[in-house]
Order: C-alpha cells, then sequence, then structure tokens
C-alpha cells in the first residue's frame, strides 16, 4: 500500500559542503524495487557538475511520537528537543524505514 513518505537526501557538491534535501513521496515501504527506483531518480536529479547525492534515507512521518524517533544529522537543526519536525500538515515526528549509503563509485 502506498503512503506518504518523506525522503531525506543527503548531498556533498564539489568543494566539499555538505546538505540535503526533503523529499515527500508516495511509495510502498515494502516495495523495495520502488524504493530504489526513487533513490535513482533522486541520484539522476542532481548534476555531476554541483555534486553528488551521499546518502538516501526513507521515512515515514508519525502524527503521534514512536517509541524511538528517528533523527537525522542533516536535518538536526529542524528537529525539536522531542524529536519532531514542522512540516506543512503539522508536527511529526519521522520513524525510519530504510537508509541507503551511497559511495559515489560507479558500477
Amino acid at each position: 500500500m502506498k503512503q506518504e513518505m518523506i525522503c531525506i537526501a543527503d548531498a556533498e557538491t564539489l568543494d566539499g559542503t555538505k546538505g540535503g534535501l526533503l523529499l515527500s513521496f508516495n511509495l510502498d515501504q515494502h516495495d523495495l524495487a520502488s524504493l530504489f527506483r526513487a533513490v535513482e531518480s533522486i541520484q539522476a536529479s542532481v548534476p555531476s557538475t554541483v555534486g553528488r547525492v551521499t546518502g538516501v534515507t526513507f521515512t515515514l512521518p508519525c502524527k503521534s511520537k514512536p517509541e524511538k524517533p528517528y533523527r537525522h544529522e542533516t536535518i538536526g537543526a529542524m528537529q525539536t528537543a522531542d524529536g519532531s519536525i514542522s512540516t506543512p500538515k503539522g508536527k511529526v515526528w519521522l520513524k525510519l524505514v530504510l537508509s541507503v549509503p551511497i559511495s559515489g563509485e560507479e558500477e
């Protein structure tokens, strides 16, 4: 079943500056093929002349605090002490689904 997922894409520019993007996708968390297609799509959207994606993390937004909310270094400044973030739809916590590190080496 597809549901909203918040994706955190970590990136690094050519000069070494680190940052990231928060993206929203409607995906089935149990469909690994669709999750990896999303990773490939995110990678393709960053021109190599700008930098590269170093990791992609898929999370589920939760309206109530899960037992262990997911915290991510890249968006740490956006997260409050209780681990929540403010979104246009209100306050949410994140629950980790899948984290995909990307080495940058072509295969």
